[in-house]
């Protein structure tokens, strides 16, 4: 072979190399786009379903809380008021589902185990000032638990909020 026909393939094979790692690194940036994009979705999501949480959780609260000063106390809750209360109760159970299911950073799952257990204690409370003889005790209890749980909810709000926006300052 002579010498211009071998640096001729040699060109060949270059620009062959080159084109082909700039088709793979085109692959996989547009990968990693849509990938990114995904998380940026699911992160929104989070942030929406704990929206809807805290919405449900005072809804919830309102319910008690009426109840709890109705001047007859012999009645038990209102039929608007267990209306509230079942309506703010599903949509805060659903919400905790659906962000349970959407786990997208690191302690995240952490405090949606910390999440069901305050719920689980929440609903204890409303049991026991809906159907207890003794209220007044189980009011203060009430409202410590339902402030730790608006913590709770908040605090995955807040992991979600930050992760979209450094996400978002990234790009």
């Amino acid at each position: 072979m002579i010498l211009k026909t071998k640096l001729f393939l040699g060109l060949v094979y270059l620009f062959t190399f080159i084109f082909t790692l700039a088709g793979f690194c085109y692959h996989y940036m547009r990968k990693l786009r849509l990938e990114s994009g995904n998380v940026l979705t699911d992160n929104y999501n989070s942030m929406v379903y704990a929206k809807n949480m805290l919405s449900g959780l005072d809804d919830m609260k309102n319910s008690i809380i009426s109840k709890m000063f109705n001047t007859n106390h012999q009645e038990r809750i209102s039929v608007d008021d267990m209306e509230l209360f079942e309506s703010g109760k599903d949509l805060f159970e659903n919400n905790m589902i659906a962000v349970s299911n959407n786990i997208t950073d690191t302690h995240e799952q952490e405090y949606v185990d910390k999440l069901r257990k305050e719920c689980a204690i929440y609903l204890k409370f409303c049991r026991q000032i809906n159907y207890g003889s003794d209220r007044e005790p189980a009011f203060n209890d009430f409202m410590k638990s339902y402030e730790k749980l608006r913590q709770t909810v908040n605090s995955i709000y807040e992991i979600n909020n930050q992760a979209v926006a450094h996400r978002l300052n990234k790009s």
